[in-house]
């Protein structure tokens, strides 16, 4: 019950979340060099065929175990969570935290929560879902974080800081913009289309990033569907890494477009363009797509692992690994995330397993193609 009248006075709610961020993880590792490995996915979302699955556990069980591997795994959080509301599909999402908890069981630890469905259920889902997140890090132990809203909106926009095997990462979450194009001061809003964000972020970036070993900036933007990124937003992320960003996330097309590495001074940076969906209900079907149809691309996707060392030039990602996932749409009609191996060796449908045979063709000569843009 107390959780609950927490919810209902958002100053109050506020006051208890900026403590947690501010002294979050304070547990150091022996060996603060020791070699960090990440995870990278597409967004999370909830279109009704996602959560009118009666155990939202049964999605993840075919990914977790590589999820879970790692050291931390990053997944834009594309729905408010207000448990006063129903669940709701597009175009204004909303889910319970039961939701979010399944995700976090399998393996996510990590929530940028800036994007163009933030402001969904308005301000108060914005407050709500921070309480939400609030109780969901409390219920984990304290092992999960998020950025990119805030609920008081004379607080200021800062990163919060992630330590993990002696690493203090630091992570800020941003968007392009809001459905409607709207701006509010919930949100943490840099339209690099518009010089004066522009130039403030880079600034900004420049300041923050040098505090940290580590430095994350996760971006929802771009175009939707398209498979490559626009000029525009290749060249402000790269301007990013060389403001002292190691990784630029990038997500909102939902389908994937390509990530590459940057040479800075002889360390390794990332962009990673859009990594597409992890879980949505844009490809769900009773008969397949055209393989070539942008549905199609929605419903694949990769958990892009990478590896990082620190040198003496600073943070340099080490290995980068594409493994290639899918939406599956199971035996009792539930979308569920699989790797393309497992359900190239199912027995399927002659449609279906044709289907995936040709979209993992795809696939593969599509990231092949990844590691730099022109």
């Amino acid at each position: 019950m107390k959780k609950c009248s927490l919810l209902k006075n958002p100053l109050l709610l506020w006051g208890m979340i900026v403590p947690l961020l501010l002294f979050s993880n304070l547990s150091v590792s022996a060996n603060p060099k020791e070699n960090l490995t990440l995870s990278f996915l597409g967004d999370t979302m909830a279109h009704d065929v996602n959560f009118r699955i009666k155990d939202f556990s049964v999605v993840y069980e075919g990914i977790k175990d590589i999820l879970l591997a790692d050291d931390l795994t990053f997944s834009n959080l594309e729905i408010p969570v207000d448990e006063k509301i129903p669940y709701k599909t597009y175009p204004q999402f909303n889910v319970h935290r039961e939701y979010v908890q399944a995700v976090i069981d399998a393996g996510i630890d990590v929530f940028p929560l800036a994007n163009n469905h933030s402001l969904d259920q308005g301000t108060d889902g914005i407050y709500q879902t921070l309480g939400s997140m609030m109780i969901l890090r409390d219920d984990n132990e304290m092992k999960i974080n998020y950025s990119g809203t805030r609920g008081n909106s004379e607080q200021e926009f800062k990163p919060i800081e992630i330590r993990k095997k002696g690493w203090r990462i630091g992570f800020i979450s941003v968007t392009q913009f809001l459905n409607g194009y709207i701006r509010t001061p919930y949100v943490y809003i840099v339209n690099y289309k518009n010089k004066h964000d522009a130039s403030q972020f880079l600034s900004f970036i420049r300041k923050v990033a040098d505090d940290y070993d580590l430095f994350i900036i996760s971006f929802h933007a771009g175009k939707e569907y398209e498979l490559e990124p626009e000029k525009e937003k290749v060249e402000y992320f790269r301007k990013l890494i060389d403001a002292g960003a190691d990784i630029v996330y990038g997500h909102h097309p939902h389908v994937l477009q390509p990530y590459e590495e940057r040479d800075i001074n002889g360390s390794k940076k990332l962009i990673i363009y859009s990594t597409g969906n992890f879980i949505s209900g844009q490809r769900w079907s009773e008969e397949p797509y055209d393989v070539n149809h942008y549905r199609s691309y929605t419903g694949d996707s990769l958990i892009l692992s990478t590896t990082i060392k620190q040198t003496d030039r600073g943070p340099s990602i080490e290995t980068i690994n594409p493994i290639l996932i899918t939406n599956h749409i199971n035996g009792n009609r539930e979308i569920v995330v699989e790797t393309y191996a497992t359900v190239l060796g199912m027995s399927l449908e002659k449609k279906w397993e044709k289907y995936y045979k040709s979209r993992y063709s795809i696939l593969t000569k599509l990231i092949a193609t990844y590691g730099s843009v022109e």
